[in-house]
């Protein structure tokens, strides 16, 4: 508790109010409401509380593994070290995770130490969850048969492969391989926030296709393919195309003759001519009425995950060759996506699903849809293991009508997935539920939930490791 006492004498000093000055300091209800003093203390409080449920839950889990046994096999001593280095490690994860994201909100005053706060609780309820699961897991297996079998369920905490192999455990075999990375996979943070705040700037005017600002955001783009060392298909990641939009709601037709789409690949080390596409456009509404519309969310938010993904599988190379496509002209009619469908320089047909991000950093309610299960049952299940080890609640649905739905309630039309649908394609579209500022010029920087934003990209990483790992029971 001087710990925190002690925070929240520097907090009070950052927002020009002295502990002299107030006549309490031990409860929430002593500082101004939407203060940050407020808002620290709540999640001290809620923090210190969930710690204490963390370390309960992991002493029982210790416990728990610890005590199977069949015919006078025990548990292996190697997992239950392994076990409590990797809490420790983790431990350490979330404190330099959590550091790193108050220093990169952007705001000023004492607000960075409240985003670290809330990282810390957020991350400590994940894991939480996490090892409540993986209990729970292991009590539903029969007593004398939890040596074996309860690793399956370690799988569901942040335990690789790697390190259960060591431990000599076998892993199951299902239709559907769990032998992917269990937990939080790593995540530059710094690049995706970055990344994030660069596209969404003022000074790439809101992407318009066409625009000034439109082509900047293609030359960022080529220089983030290029650091991260995707490769191109050809001389370069660059390819323009001009479509024509016909008339339509009073506007005469118009044509784009200076379109691109930015393309580069990681070729896979098992089945390099199966192919998954992961997706994100780039471009957004540009300046209308003297107002500029800068499309943070809308959609640099799923550039900016997609080119986490694609650091990702550079340093862990895929089975199946993965495109990485940032699409153009997504607004209004998903025209970059509908080029690439028909002019691709990989055959169409050796496509196994489409991954498609479009609004993924901003949600009230800490939760994000997957829609294209309806179409593709197998997936469910993807969503269903990326979804076990993220504090972010995932939602199936936005992939159909139901009756007395709002017109707008089906998505399978609404973002660029729809083209590879229209193939036959599977596909798997993560975004969030529309927000006061969807297509609005305060779609900013500055109203991202870094916290969310990180946690949902972890989720799409996940996501696609699973769906690498698996695409064959697609097809």
């Amino acid at each position: 508790m001087k710990k925190i006492y002690l925070l929240l004498a520097i907090l009070s000093l950052a927002s020009g109010v002295t502990l002299a000055q107030v006549q309490c300091t031990d409860k929430a209800e002593c500082w101004p409401e939407d203060s940050a003093m407020r808002t620290m203390f709540l999640l001290s409080e809620k923090q210190e509380i969930t710690e204490r449920a963390l370390a309960a839950k992991h002493g029982e889990l210790l416990k728990l593994v610890a005590t199977s046994s069949m015919d006078g096999v025990t548990a292996d001593i190697r997992l239950l070290a392994a076990l409590k280095t990797q809490q420790l490690a983790w431990l350490k994860y979330r404190a330099e995770e959590c550091e790193l994201i108050g220093s990169l909100t952007g705001a000023g005053g004492s607000w960075p130490s409240v985003w670290a706060a809330e990282c810390e609780v957020k991350h400590t309820q994940s894991r939480l969850l996490q090892i409540r699961s993986a209990i729970s897991c292991i009590e539903k297996i029969a007593g004398d048969k939890r040596v074996f079998e309860q690793n399956e369920c370690l799988q569901q905490l942040a335990l690789v492969p790697l390190l259960l192999a060591a431990c000599g455990v076998q892993q199951p075999a299902n239709n559907m391989s769990s032998a992917v990375p269990a937990g939080t996979p790593a995540l530059d943070s710094a690049a995706l926030i970055s990344d994030l705040r660069t596209l969404s700037s003022p000074a790439f005017a809101g992407r318009d296709v066409g625009s000034d600002g439109n082509r900047l955001a293609q030359e960022y783009i080529k220089r983030r393919f290029a650091e991260i060392d995707l490769a191109p298909f050809g001389a370069s990641y660059l390819t323009p195309f001009a479509f024509t939009r016909p008339a339509r709601n009073g506007e005469a037709a118009k044509t784009y003759p200076s379109a691109a789409n930015l393309i580069g690949h990681i070729r896979g080390s098992v089945n390099p001519e199966r192919y998954m596409v992961v997706s994100a456009h780039y471009d957004h509404l540009g300046v209308r009425d003297g107002k500029v519309y800068l499309g943070a969310d809308d959609n640099a938010s799923g550039v900016a995950a997609m080119l986490a993904v694609a650091a990702h599988f550079k340093k862990h190379p895929p089975h199946n060759t993965i495109v990485f496509a940032a699409f153009d002209a997504e607004e209004g009619g998903s025209d970059g996506a509908s080029y690439f469908i028909n002019s691709a320089p990989i055959p169409i047909k050796q496509v196994a699903v489409n991954l498609n991000f479009d609004m993924v950093s901003r949600n009230d309610n800490n939760e994000i849809f997957a829609a294209g299960t309806s179409y593709t049952p197998a997936l469910k299940q993807v969503v269903a293991m990326a979804a076990a080890t993220s504090s972010v609640k995932v939602r199936l649905g936005h992939d159909s009508k139901p009756a007395g739905a709002a017109p707008d309630y089906d998505w399978t039309t609404q973002s660029d997935h729809v083209k590879f649908h229209e193939r036959g394609i599977p596909f798997l579209y993560f975004g969030v539920e529309d927000h006061a500022d969807y297509h609005k010029p305060g779609d900013s920087f500055e109203k991202i939930n870094p916290v969310f934003y990180a946690e949902v990209t972890r989720l799409l990483i996940s996501a696609a490791e699973i769906l690498d790992r698996n695409l064959g029971t697609l097809e």
